[in-house]
C-alpha cells in the first residue's frame, strides 16, 4: 500500500518553513535541496544559494485524500501556531537545534493577530 506524507521543512539560513505533502519523502526533499532536479519556479527554488531544507516534522497516511487536509490544517494559522510550537520544543529539547530555528518567532505578532 502506498503511503502519504505531510511534511515541514525548515531553511537552515533565512528560517524559512515550507509546507508540503508527497508520497516519496526522500526524493521531494532532494528536490527542495536542489540534488535532483526540480522546476525552477517552487518556492524552495527560490531560496537556491540560502541555505538546506531541513525535515523537522513528518505524519504519515494511507490516503492521498488525508495528506492533502492535513496539509491543508497545516498551513492554516492554527496549523502554523502548532509547528511553531513543535520548532520551539527542539529548541528547548537539544542545544545543537538553536543553530537552526533559534530566531524564529514562537508567539504570534500583533501583525499576525
Amino acid at each position: 500500500m502506498k503511503k502519504y506524507f505531510a511534511y515541514v521543512l525548515l531553511n537552515t539560513e533565512n528560517k524559512k518553513i515550507y509546507i508540503g505533502q508527497t508520497s516519496d519523502l526522500k526524493n521531494r526533499l532532494m528536490r527542495h535541496n536542489r540534488l535532483k532536479k526540480s522546476k525552477i519556479t517552487s518556492y524552495s527554488s527560490k531560496n537556491l544559494g540560502k541555505g538546506f531544507w531541513k525535515l523537522v516534522y513528518c505524519e504519515e497516511y494511507n490516503l492521498r485524500k488525508q495528506v492533502i487536509i492535513r496539509e491543508k490544517q497545516l498551513k492554516s494559522y492554527q496549523g502554523r501556531l502548532f509547528i511553531k510550537g513543535l520548532l520551539a520544543q527542539l529548541v528547548e529539547q537539544s542545544p545543537l537545534k538553536r543553530s537552526v530555528v533559534g530566531s524564529i518567532p514562537t508567539q504570534p505578532t500583533k501583525k499576525e493577530l
